[in-house]
């Protein structure tokens, strides 16, 4: 550490920068109200801190001083839940793309000892950015507390001289990444000994290691992309140093577009990071029987093949899910309850959840939840199906205030809210209002906390989703309209939306007919639009039903993944992506679509489908990272998929003396893609990542993105003489030259010649 950067520090520590008084080899600081003094030596070039006669080296010195780091260790240790019953994931991970060009995925048997090399392998020459993925349920936090632990145990006894920190993020309204960190490790650790500008330079030095938890569940919440920029914000602060944790369902960088990808990368134009993913895998069966034994259960092989049996599968959520196979494991210490739960489930496999929530539910009604006024009588204070529209009210509060978690008073008013609507006795609505906050499904996020979440997100979004379906069954648009508007339902909402339609017998066709006006209510892109069109889509594809038209729907990503639909109409709907992945697709019309891309998997079907006047942007094969800009080519995949075209904006064959596409976007494409992964890529690399076409790409394609500005040379600091690139433009811009391009080379470069000469702003714009 130089004498430029301890001055830095100390800076970033101080209370105000007037505390520092440094004279000579002498000086004072103020630290929170505390008086420090200290001496400083020049040896040798290393800076040496003499308080009170003890002599550390500059970096120890701050750690255990300034940082008072051990401190932190001990109340990560007191205030982050032991799990004794912890299984151990494993998973798949992607290096660096200087390790990994190919973006090939290497076993993982143990996550947690894989995640504890990476954080003490340290950062490099950039900020590493470590993303660990997983769907919700599955892990994520568990595994990320665990590290955590281990890491201040470590600390404690210097085994390491780094502490990961948690940032929880996931489900809270959405305002300043530095208020959320500074304000996490305050309340969850009550550690107020930092300001965000000494924990931006503990991040550098990589003393601490922020792990950002649901880093995602935030970015779904303001989907404007402040989250994601902020991020992009915070890594630029760490200029090029330190390394960190974002626990997601999906690491940014697998996102295929590059306007997507630009609410984050957009935003590291200075500074370099690179970017790894370990991918958490759902539990096998040796993990199920381990958990199973752990808990203290008996024949946990017999309960194994008993609901393999019952399921038809090893892979059903039951068996894989982590948070669920914990709920089953509760419900399964009384066998009688555990028997009745496998013969629900065994006649409709696809109500699970809902069996599930509703065997936990009528433990307690037998239990705990009963009415104990009088003596010797203890009957059922609420039945099943109030325990449903309450959990369901919170749910909804929750949703509106955008946040995971409600308050105390506020739990208490919907409680009584609920009371009166079911005119129960003051007697009952006394017990009800007590017992509310101690709910199975309902917990304090920690022990400091004077908030109520649910037990897990899981079951947040289940009885959110029953809310909204009861909503649409009765009609009320306005009510739906006030919840959509907040933030786009996840597909867990949107799921057990349409398990309580089709529980409720509600008409299907009426359904679709209201969350048509929900979609009509919003003129532009929304999430009332996007949320309404992934409930209709799920209709749809569960119902059955024929003759549907949808009209002015945006259609997420996901929407047609496994759908099997027949002679339903699309019109003016906007696809982002629309992913054609083991999906039948029979007599359905696309009429005056837009569609940003098609992603076309050969396990489809598409037959008799027409597309009437449509625009593709792109078309990407599943298996190849470059997407195929070119109309004509897009045309003839299409084709080839099963589409019937018709109109001429959907590709618009090439009049004669056109120029024909020439295969060189494609690959530039491919090349580019790999910024998503490192904001410096080596000229090596390129040539691994791009193999047999590399050499076609460093004389055809180099040498058009070096002229125009795409590409920049950067500062190679490896050894031997390769050569460094790293974006000239943003990423944002990329996307709109390869739509531009119709898959020609010299149109996309054209493209930014056009922005330079024109000052940054193309003509016509």
């Amino acid at each position: 550490m130089t004498a430029i950067e301890f001055k830095r520090l100390l800076k970033a520590f101080a209370d105000h920068p007037d505390d520092i008084d440094l004279t000579r080899d002498e000086a004072v600081i103020q630290v929170q109200n505390q008086i420090i003094g200290f001496r400083v030596h020049n040896k040798n070039g290393q800076i040496l801190i003499d308080e009170g006669g003890v002599i550390s080296s500059a970096e120890s010195w701050v750690a255990q001083r300034l940082a008072n780091l051990p401190s932190l260790a001990q109340r990560i240790i007191d205030y982050t839940d032991d799990e004794e019953k912890f299984v151990v994931p494993d998973g798949y991970f992607i290096d660096r793309i200087e390790s990994s060009p190919t973006d090939e995925d290497t076993y993982v048997s143990n996550a947690l000892s894989h995640l504890v090399k990476l954080v003490e392998v340290g950062s490099g020459m950039s900020t590493f950015v470590i993303y660990l993925t997983a769907e919700a349920g599955e892990g994520k936090t568990t595994l990320i507390n665990q590290l955590a632990r281990q890491q201040a145990k470590d600390y404690l006894v210097k085994k390491t001289g780094r502490l990961v920190v948690p940032i929880q993020l996931g489900g809270r309204s959405f305002l300043r990444l530095d208020d959320m960190i500074i304000g996490s490790v305050a309340n969850n650790y009550r550690f107020r000994g930092l300001y965000i500008e000494s924990f931006l330079e503990l991040v550098k030095y990589g003393f601490v290691v922020p792990a950002f938890d649901g880093f995602e569940e935030m970015f779904v919440v303001g989907s404007s992309g402040e989250a994601v920029s902020s991020l992009g914000n915070f890594l630029a602060n760490l200029e090029s140093m330190g390394q960190l944790i974002v626990s997601a369902r999906t690491a940014y960088f697998e996102i295929r577009d590059f306007e997507s990808q630009a609410r984050l990368f957009d935003g590291l134009r200075r500074g370099e990071a690179s970017f790894a993913r370990l991918k958490l895998q759902r539990w096998n069966k040796f993990q199920f029987i381990e958990y199973w034994n752990l808990r203290g259960l008996d024949n946990a092989e017999v309960v194994y093949a008993a609901l393999v049996e019952k399921l038809g599968t090893k892979t059903h959520p039951l068996l894989t899910r982590a948070v669920l196979v914990r709920r089953l494991a509760d419900i399964a210490a009384d066998s009688n309850r555990f028997d009745r739960l496998l013969q629900k489930i065994g006649k409709a496999s696809a109500s699970y959840f809902a069996e599930l929530v509703d065997s936990i539910l009528e433990r307690e009604i037998e239990r705990k939840w009963t009415d104990r006024a009088e003596e010797g009588v203890h009957r059922p204070l609420l039945d099943i199906a109030q325990h449903h529209l309450l959990l369901s009210m919170i749910a909804v509060e929750m949703a509106v205030a955008t946040s995971s978690q409600i308050s105390f008073e506020e739990l208490k008013l919907v409680t009584e809210l609920f009371c009166d609507s079911q005119k129960l006795s003051p007697q009952i609505n006394k017990q009800v209002t007590a017992r509310i906050f101690d709910h199975p499904l309902l917990s304090k996020p920690d022990s400091n906390s004077n908030g109520i979440c649910f037990d897990h997100e899981e079951f947040r979004e289940f009885f959110l989703g029953e809310a909204i379906g009861q909503y649409v069954a009765s009609g009320k648009l306005s009510d739906i309209l006030s919840l959509f508007r907040k933030s786009v339902m996840s597909e867990s909402v949107v799921d057990a939306c349409v398990g309580m339609l089709k529980a409720t017998n509600a008409d299907t066709g009426n359904s679709i007919n209201l969350l048509q006006s929900v979609i009509m209510a919003d003129n532009v892109a929304s999430y009332a639009k996007e949320t309404g069109s992934k409930i209709i889509m799920r209709l749809i594809q569960q119902s059955g039903v024929r003759d549907v038209v949808v009209s002015d729907a945006y259609i997420g990503p996901e929407a047609l993944i496994g759908i099997q639909i027949n002679q339903i109409t699309f019109k003016n709907c906007f696809y982002h992506n629309a992913v054609l992945r083991a999906c039948i697709l029979n007599e359905c019309k696309f009429i005056n679509c837009e569609f940003d891309e098609i992603e076309i998997h050969a396990d489809s079907t598409i037959k008799d489908t027409i597309l009437d006047n449509c625009i593709v942007h792109s078309v990407g094969i599943a298996g190849e990272d470059a997407n195929i800009f070119s109309p004509e080519t897009i045309q003839r995949i299409l084709r080839r998929a099963g589409f019937s075209i018709s109109g001429e904006e959907v590709a618009g064959d090439s009049e004669s003396g056109e120029a024909l596409p020439d295969g060189l976007v494609s690959l530039a494409s491919r090349a580019l893609r790999s910024f998503h992964r490192s904001t410096g890529v080596n000229e090596s690399t390129l040539r691994l990542r791009l193999g047999k076409r590399g050499k076609e790409f460093e004389e055809l394609v180099l040498p058009n993105l070096l002229e125009v500005g795409v590409l920049e040379l950067d500062t190679y600091r490896g050894s031997g003489s390769d050569k460094r690139f790293r974006l000239g433009v943003k990423m944002s811009e990329l996307e709109k030259a390869l739509k531009e391009s119709e898959g020609i080379l010299g149109n996309f470069t054209e493209y930014f010649r056009k922005k330079k000469e024109n000052g940054g702003e193309l003509e016509g714009q």
